[in-house]
């Protein structure tokens, strides 16, 4: 969230934390819990990421996404991705992607990772 990167780097791929590990679906205060933890790691490395000189900077990010209720749940922060300065690239689309970003999950997990590819 405070990194500074030299300006040669053009590219980051990376996962976000994904919370914690968790074996069931989760109380909703618990799960509530997990989900404001894991948005404000994500939503202040995005902010430091986006404040980096190198404006062509591509980012490529996981962040977690839960299976609850039978329900796709996101970070709310990927809802403010263009007011943090990013684009979202369109991607390739593969069996089971929910929207234009990929979503990587395995049968019976609750978590998932929620693939973003984001330019400046």
């Amino acid at each position: 969230t405070n990194n500074q990167w030299s300006d040669e780097i053009t590219h980051i791929v990376c996962e976000g934390y994904l919370g914690t590990p968790l074996s069931r679906e989760p109380s909703e205060k618990r799960f509530q819990k997990i989900i404001t933890e894991c948005n404000e790691i994500a939503e202040g490395f995005l902010k430091n990421s986006a404040s980096q000189p190198k404006k062509t900077q591509t980012l490529v990010v996981a962040l977690p996404c839960w299976f609850v209720g039978g329900q796709v749940i996101k970070l709310p922060v990927v809802e403010n991705l263009s007011a943090l300065g990013y684009n979202l690239l369109k991607s390739k689309k593969t069996r089971g992607d929910i929207e234009d970003n990929l979503i990587y999950h395995r049968e019976n997990q609750i978590v998932g990772r929620d693939i973003y590819v984001l330019n400046k």
